[in-house]
């Protein structure tokens, strides 16, 4: 992204804690009206990081610009930005209408404009009959529109969200990202959202940057994440991949012939960012679903296997396998209409693992 697209502009950014190193030398920019989530396991430095974007931690170094301004050492109530926690933090002696109010209070706000702005922050997230009941008397998810209306009715440019839905059960927790990914469309401001829900971000970012060790790994859309990866450490943590080891026979034209020990030899593309030649090892990967598992040897592409366990996942089957001949692992997710054509393959039987010839994305080698 050309630095003129940036909204928010972070600059080699490093926060320590003592010995250890939450976030090192990150740079990141972020678009004007983007949903970006921060995405990785915890402890990975995407907390800290928001933090910094929002002034509840201070860098050791480096530098956050918003909109232009360099608000590095800005308190958080000086900045363009406000933000959403895990907790919530709504005060259980007011009602929803003063939670709503409070900033708009403190900041001076008159009367007849709070009065309006809390109404259409009311109107906004759907509770505009519930401006006189208390916490105690709202749902989980009740509560956490509440504590996004109150973020947003000081009109900031940026909204900061801590993990906000990790609090609600599974149901509840996904119809609220379908409300939350509407809202930031409605409202039109930047959003950064933190999350360890590999799902969780593919379904509401329009970018994600996967983090690992207080450093990014890779930024990127959902889909490109999922489809072409950058490393093992991300094509790991964005949902089931499996890995196998190989060398470089020749590449040319975006194209390397491998020899993977375990799968014979494989035509494969070559991502931009990855310089390949012969001789060199890479990595080659393939999500259990751009497999196919048959009794009939297919076509093109294919190995025997023998089938070790299923598992029954509601809308798919994820079995399974060892290369025979091998001790090498792998896993398939077949759609169980396509399972249940014919009869239901039986743990320990022989089978044949196929693929089609754009299934395998090139790593760089561990």
């Amino acid at each position: 992204m050309a630095q003129s697209d940036a909204f928010i502009r972070i600059e080699q950014v490093s926060k320590r804690f003592g010995a250890t190193i939450a976030v090192d030398s990150v740079s990141l920019s972020i678009k004007r009206g983007e949903f970006f989530s921060l995405l990785g396991p915890s402890g990975c430095g995407k907390t800290t990081l928001l933090r910094m974007i929002g002034g509840f931690t201070l860098p050791d170094q480096g530098a956050v610009h918003i909109d232009g301004e360099d608000v590095t050492v800005l308190p958080p109530n000086k900045r363009a930005s406000n933000m959403v926690f895990q907790s919530y933090a709504i005060f259980p002696h007011l009602n929803v209408r003063e939670n709503i109010a409070y900033g708009l209070r403190s900041e001076g706000v008159k009367p007849a404009e709070r009065d309006a702005r809390v109404a259409d922050a009311l109107t906004m997230i759907k509770l505009e009959h519930y401006g006189e009941r208390r916490p105690h008397q709202l749902s989980g998810g009740e509560r956490q529109r509440v504590a996004l209306a109150r973020a947003l009715v000081k009109r900031p440019k940026v909204l900061l969200l801590d993990e906000p839905l990790g609090a609600l059960d599974k149901r509840l927790r996904e119809a609220m990202q379908l409300e939350l990914r509407d809202l930031q469309r409605e409202v039109g401001i930047s959003f950064v959202f933190v999350t360890h829900d590999q799902e969780e971000a593919l379904s509401m970012s329009d970018r994600i940057a996967v983090m690992e060790d207080g450093r990014i790994l890779q930024v990127a859309d959902p889909k490109t994440l999922y489809e072409a990866p950058n490393s093992r450490a991300v094509a790991s943590f964005i949902g089931t991949m499996n890995f196998f080891d190989g060398r470089v026979v020749s590449a040319r034209d975006g194209k390397a012939s491998v020899d993977a020990p375990v799968l014979g030899r494989l035509e494969v593309s070559v991502p931009g960012a990855l310089g390949v030649e012969a001789g060199k090892p890479v990595l080659l990967a393939v999500r259990p679903e751009k497999l196919s598992l048959s009794r009939a040897r297919p076509a093109i592409g294919s190995i025997g296997v023998r089938l070790t366990g299923a598992a029954y996942l509601g809308d798919r089957n994820q079995f399974h396998l060892i290369i025979e001949g091998t001790n090498a692992q792998v896993a398939v997710a077949a759609q169980n209409a396509v399972a249940a054509d014919g009869p239901p393959f039986k743990e320990g039987e022989s089978l044949y693992l196929g693929w089609k010839p754009n299934a395998w994305v090139l790593l760089p080698p561990d």
